[in-house]
Parts: structure tokens; sequence; C-alpha cells
């Protein structure tokens, strides 16, 4: 966990898929006049959520926006919670995966994954529609484009902060030395085309992975992986 100078606090996340299987997923949150949440994380995470952020001098009240990369259930676990807490909160989700975030039970039927339910916490709805292409500012020096970044699952979408040269990949960059985790092979191999192809890229942010610099950034998106 830490702040860099671009102002995004990262959140790793530890949890147990199974009782012999621990994982974990980052959430990052971007600093501004209030504080825009990348998403959720796990059912259960707001206490870490909250304390990460108090140590970073911010509180989860100033939580303006969560913007999903997509719903799987450990980047959606925490939404319902936040939104408990901060009503005004806006939750953003691709709009091929609205479905997925406001009844978790068609998901659960589609993807039924062990220990889904205390994983994905609660169904909630989406205040907004995102579709790749769209921009969204959330102020006047943060906005973020949306990537199409699917194939992880069917509806992924990363988010792309121009004036930081930085990206938010989701799960849409496999992560070294684990399994393949897709819904669609051939759009996850365009996703990687596609995101080899921005220009002046400086950082990706994963949520699987440790961020990626310089670099770093061409050889994740090249290397074999088994």
């Amino acid at each position: 966990m830490g702040v860099s100078k671009l102002q995004i606090l990262e959140i790793k996340i530890i949890f147990n898929v199974t009782d012999k299987v621990e994982r974990f997923v980052n959430v990052f949150a971007i600093l501004g006049s209030k504080v825009y949440l990348i998403d959720a994380g796990v059912a259960g995470a707001l206490e870490q959520i909250s304390s990460a952020l108090q140590t970073a001098g911010r509180s989860i009240k100033e939580i303006g926006t969560i913007l999903l990369t997509h719903t799987h259930p450990d980047h959606i676990g925490c939404a319902k919670q936040i939104k408990g807490l901060v009503p005004q909160c806006k939750i953003y989700v691709s709009a091929k995966e609205k479905e997925w975030l406001e009844d978790i039970e068609v998901q659960y039927k589609e993807r039924p994954i062990p220990n889904f339910h205390a994983i994905a916490g609660s169904s909630v709805q989406a205040d907004a529609l995102l579709h790749p292409g769209d921009s969204t500012a959330l102020e006047d020096d943060i906005q973020l484009d949306v990537i199409d970044c699917s194939g992880h699952s069917h509806g992924s979408i990363g988010y792309l902060w121009k004036q930081k040269k930085v990206l938010f990949s989701g799960d849409a960059v496999p992560a070294v030395d684990d399994a393949l985790i897709f819904s669609h092979l051939g759009n996850s191999i365009d996703t990687i085309h596609r995101l080899r192809e921005l220009e002046s890229l400086e950082v990706i942010y994963s949520a699987w992975e440790d961020s990626k610099q310089g670099a770093a950034i061409k050889d994740s998106l090249k290397r074999k992986r088994r």
C-alpha cells in the first residue's frame, strides 16, 4: 500500500477463494477534491479501505465515485457496503455487465466459483453505464477514457488517465505465472494488442499484479505465460 506522486493510493486486499487458496486484489483510489475508487474489492473490505484512506489523510465518506473495471466478485464485493455508508457515491459499470452487478444471482448461475457469495457480497444498482470510447470527467484534471478490455470477462473495461499517462487495467493483463482466466480468449488477445498500441503510457495499475512502469509495461504485454 502506498501513495504515489500521481495521487494514487494502492490498497492490496488479501482474501480466500477457498480455505487453501489465497489471492489478493488491488483497489486503487484517486485522491482529488473527492476520492474516486477503481473497483471495490471483496465483501468485508470496508474497514481495510477506510483504514488505508485514513492513513493517507482522507475519509471513506469522501468517496464520490466507484468505477468498476468488471463485475467479478472480488471487484464488486464492497460496493454495496460503501454505497450504504456514502449514499451519494455513484457506481459506474460497463453496460455489458450491468446485470451481473444488479443481480449477482445471475452471475452465480453463469459463473459459480467457490465461495462466491462471501466474496461478492450483495447486488447493487448502477448509477451510470459505460461503453468503450466514453470519457468521464471526474474533475478538471481527472478525466478517464474508457478502454475496451474485454476477454477476461465479457464486458471488462479499463480507465486511461491521459494527463498522468496511466492505465487502470483491472484483470485485463494476465498475471505472470498464474492460470489464465478469461471468458473469451480471442477478445483477451485483442485487448493485449490494443494496450500495446497505447501511446506514452508510463504506468499500468493492475488489479492482480504490482504496477508496471517504463520497460516493464512492454514486457508484461509480450511475456509468454504458462
